[in-house]
């Protein structure tokens, strides 16, 4: 049986993180969540301001 791989938790930090990547580099949603240690998903919350809308990108 396989393990199952850890993922991080989203926090405010972690919001900054993604939306400063997306801002700045030509990475997909998908490579932003597996540099991040996140589900793919999350990173889509955070990028449509679904989750944290008020943080601002990290600097």
């Amino acid at each position: 049986m396989a393990t199952p791989t850890t993922r991080a938790r989203l926090t405010a930090e972690l919001a900054a993180q993604i939306k400063k990547l997306a801002a700045t580099t030509s990475f997909f949603q998908h490579e932003i969540a597996a540099a991040l240690g996140l589900n793919q998903g999350r990173v889509s919350e955070v990028l449509s301001g679904k989750r944290f809308p008020s943080v601002p990108p990290a600097r």
